[in-house]
């Protein structure tokens, strides 16, 4: 029997906080937010880990759900954020116009 050699996927219980400090693709899979969409449906999902999918990728030391977090809280809320005007979204940190 081969065994598996993911270290993250056999930590229990997981530890969120120390997820983010990883890249996304080095989660384990069940918690990566694209995964968990296709999985378990948009509603399953909080919205900095659906903001998170749409923003694609982080920076360095900060995972896209950092970011959409952030983004989140200076924004004042989802609905809020979906109300900026595009110049005010392009200034977010790790937001760009090509995002």
């Amino acid at each position: 029997m081969k065994r598996n050699t993911n270290v993250l996927s056999e930590l229990k219980p997981i530890n969120k906080d120390c997820l983010t400090r990883l890249p996304i693709k080095d989660w384990p899979e069940a918690e990566r937010p694209r995964e968990k969409l296709l999985h378990r449906g948009a509603d399953r999902l909080s919205d900095a880990e659906l903001l998170a999918i749409f923003l694609r990728t982080g920076l360095p030391g900060r995972s896209a759900v950092d970011l959409a977090r952030d983004a989140l809280v200076q924004a004042g809320g989802l609905r809020a954020l979906l109300n900026l005007p595009q110049a005010e979204i392009c200034q977010l940190k790790g937001v760009g116009e090509a995002k």
